[in-house]
């Protein structure tokens, strides 16, 4: 009897399931059983007993209440917005029911932003689930909105992704919005201005990322592999003696490997999940995706709590070294913050910070590869001014117009915090152009068609440092001035531009600087060519992995890394 009822309830299971696929648009349905099979616990395919047959039934009905619920809520708030409204309402494409034009975007929505581009102008507005955002693919009009409107325009949405499980609260500096942010931000580039991340306070750490750089060029001596990793190696240390004073001597130590592979896991937990972006009640039900964000996030935090914990004894003993939490620690109070504070806001800039730079630089490798004659350059500019008895300094640069310029041509060709910028938030209704933008809309930079245009760059999907050779002003000055003297958009908009943009180009340079003093980048006899034309999917631009060998360019090499 208990056989023919299980047999009868996986029948109907079945038969349900296949209605779903037939009735639901393609992709929704498995999204659906996923979550549906999480919420009851167990893998999809088969009812063991009636209670879980009811638990899916509840979540049926559940999700179907919340879906109504958040329909009608979303059609008579967009009815008020229209009638107050003065402005027209933006173009856009049509979208479905709750979801919006969520399942137009496929794997790359940057290129589908752009297609829609050609349709609806530069500026339109399309729907993340029922939220409203703004596209926008023109830099001027980028600018005019999120810095010269930053007041009104530069919030976050705490829905975003899966924010929240890292920052409750919305702490940290790069969710945060409000009064909150405000406090936060003047902690990291006021109060922390004598030992932070403005240009001024780097030269602080100048000789220790110049040490940092060189264990890194030494890692790669004739070697063949993929070096993102020691990229990340190299990214973890410089941000871990800026904040905490302390460098892992070895690679191999378990707290720094452990610490490298959260980070990974936190960015592509943190990336674009769709389910949570349309239904944020789901990241608050017991889901097993939710409680591996939530572990990841608790292990990443003890890590940091333990690394504070010691700058603090070190400080004690009077053998701490000079860095961020130092200046951080003793001016909490009159930021009106807390040490957890602290921690928040210094785990976004050791992902942010370690992410970024290892992959601008991975990307550099893997397009370097096949671009020999643009080495050449680089080479014999390094050959004449640095000749081959030394390794580059940061005091070179101003002579090494060729070799930077590949750096920040990397930054806008291949951008690696993604083609699509992180959501800017207004706080209050805009009409721009004539056209109403209202309070609590996302407002998105489309970084590919920016970055892209062939109106400011000449070929720009051709990777070519020579159109940045006769620039004098760092890519971070140049974000604080007028849009049309920008290199890139890489580092974001007015008061979200990224904190540590200094950092970035000063441990970039000086890690791409020693690598090409130092070595020819070739192709693994026999292994394929880097594909710059694809990455892997999730939160950032990471380049699929790939192999290449780091040949010595002359004998002077080894004698100089190892002397």
């Amino acid at each position: 009897m208990v056989g023919n009822q299980e047999r009868n309830l996986e029948h109907r299971k079945n038969k349900a399931c296949k209605e779903l696929k037939r009735k639901m648009p393609n992709g929704i349905n498995e999204l659906y059983l996923k979550l549906a099979a999480d919420f009851i616990g167990l893998e999809e395919g088969s009812f063991k007993n009636n209670h879980q047959h009811k638990k899916f039934t509840m979540f049926t009905y559940l999700l179907a209440f919340v879906v109504g619920f958040g329909l009608a809520y979303h059609y008579v708030m967009e009815w008020k917005r229209a009638r107050r409204s003065s402005g027209r309402s933006l173009p856009g494409p049509w979208g479905l029911p709750f979801f919006g034009n969520i399942l137009e975007f496929g794997l790359y929505p940057h290129l589908t932003f752009n297609k829609w581009k050609q349709k609806y102008g530069a500026i339109y507005q399309i729907h993340l689930g029922i939220k409203p955002w703004i596209v926008i693919n023109d830099a001027s009009m980028a600018h005019e909105l999120m810095v010269k409107r930053g007041s009104s325009c530069s919030g976050r949405d705490s829905d975003i992704g899966t924010a929240a499980f890292i920052h409750p609260e919305n702490r940290g500096i790069i969710i945060s919005s409000g009064k909150y942010f405000g406090k936060v931000r003047r902690l990291t580039f006021i109060y922390s201005a004598q030992q932070g991340l403005g240009m001024k306070s780097l030269e602080i750490y100048t000789p220790f990322i110049e040490k940092e750089s060189l264990e890194l060029v030494r890692s790669l001596y004739n070697v063949t592999l993929d070096p993102a990793i020691r990229f990340r190696g190299f990214t973890l240390n410089i941000m871990l003696t800026v904040l905490y004073g302390k460098r892992y001597a070895s690679p191999e130590d378990p707290t720094f490997v452990k610490l490298d592979n959260l980070i990974v896991e936190c960015v592509d937990l943190v990336g674009f999940h769709i389910m949570l972006n349309i239904i944020p009640i789901l990241r608050y039900l017991p889901l097993s995706f939710n409680k591996k964000v939530k572990a990841t996030v608790d292990e990443y935090y003890d890590i940091l709590r333990k690394l504070y914990k010691n700058y603090l004894e070190e400080e004690q003993t009077g053998v701490a070294q000079p860095c961020m939490a130092n200046y951080v620690k003793n001016n909490l109070d009159k930021a009106e913050l807390d040490e957890l504070d602290l921690h928040h806001l210094f785990l976004d800039l050791i992902t942010a910070g370690v992410e970024t730079t290892a992959t601008t630089l991975n990307w550099i490798v893997a397009i370097l590869a096949s671009q020999p004659e643009i080495q050449k350059r680089a080479h014999t500019e390094l050959d004449s001014i640095i000749g081959c008895n030394r390794l580059p300094l940061l005091s070179d640069k101003p002579n090494l117009p060729y070799t930077h310029a590949i750096l920040r041509e990397a930054t806008r060709f291949r951008p690696a915090g993604g083609w699509i910028s992180i959501p800017h938030h207004t706080t209050c209704d805009n009409i721009f152009q004539g056209y109403h933008i209202p309070n609590n809309t996302g407002i998105v930079a489309n970084v590919y068609a920016i970055n892209l245009d062939p109106m400011r760059y000449v070929d720009p999907d051709r990777f070519d440092p020579d159109r940045f050779v006769g620039l004098k002003a760092s890519s971070a000055a140049l974000a604080n001035g007028p849009i049309e003297a920008r290199d890139h958009v890489t580092f974001g908009w007015g008061r979200r531009l990224c904190p540590g943009m200094h950092l970035a180009d000063t441990d970039g340079f000086l890690a791409l600087a020693k690598i090409l003093w130092c070595y020819r980048i070739e192709l693994d006899k026999g292994g394929k060519v880097p594909d710059i034309n694809d990455w892997q999917h999730g939160f950032g631009l990471r380049p699929k992995p790939f192999s290449v060998k780091f040949v010595p360019r002359h004998e002077l090499v080894k004698s100089t890394l190892f002397a």
